[in-house]
């Protein structure tokens, strides 16, 4: 699979790294699988896929809580958290068009 630094046009790229980053963060739900394909057709699949690696460090590091500290975000949780927090308010509301930037 080639990667590139801008929106992924490609349908069978952008199958590919949809399959890719849902398995590694065991997502098998659709809204959870849709919302992975969005993120990769609007940030591209390099950036996509420097979210999986940043989510699956913060893994290794013990994970994360949610918002209120009660229990621990699944990978697919902290992927769509560090999608939200690290990328610009446009780019957010791009992909999450009905939400408010945490």
């Amino acid at each position: 699979m080639q990667l590139m630094d801008t929106k992924v046009t490609d349908e069978e790229e952008l199958e590919e790294t949809c399959f890719f980053i849902t398995s590694h963060l065991n997502e098998t739900k659709k809204p959870a699988r849709t919302q992975i394909r969005k993120i990769v057709q609007v940030i591209g699949t390099d950036k996509a896929l420097q979210f999986l690696k940043q989510a699956r460090e913060v893994e290794r590091a013990g994970g994360m809580l949610t918002m209120n500290g009660k229990k621990r975000r699944t990978i697919g949780g902290v992927f769509f958290y560090l999608v939200r927090t690290q990328t610009d308010e446009v780019t957010v509301t791009r992909i999450w068009p009905d939400r408010n930037k945490p």
